[in-house]
């Protein structure tokens, strides 16, 4: 009878690197900032970490949102902290003329 032997592992998820991936929040508004494709910085919400590695989001900007469905972690980051008044804003897109062209 044959098989594999030792500690193989079968699965097919990706574990992220210890300090790496698991940093990132999921499902928070204001939090963080993506990258565009078309270069700009974007308000967005992390939506999921899929299976590959990369994440899934919402970019928010010119009155509008558009769904990223592959973004890098390095694509990812915090948005600059600006005036505290203890809670979460509820506007959601960006007041500015610009929108994110989808990635």
């Amino acid at each position: 009878a044959g098989g594999c032997g030792g500690s193989v592992s079968t699965s097919r998820s990706v574990s992220p690197a210890p300090g790496h991936m698991s940093d990132v929040e999921l499902n928070v508004a204001d939090l963080y900032e993506v990258k565009s494709s078309e270069g700009p910085w974007y308000p967005a919400t992390i939506l999921r970490l899929k299976r590959n590695g990369r994440y899934e989001g919402e970019l928010f900007g010119g009155g509008c949102s558009v769904h990223y469905p592959s973004i890098k972690r390095h694509e990812i980051r915090r948005r600059p902290q600006r005036r505290q008044r203890g809670g979460r804003s509820d506007d959601r897109c960006a007041r500015d003329s610009r929108s994110p062209a989808r990635g």
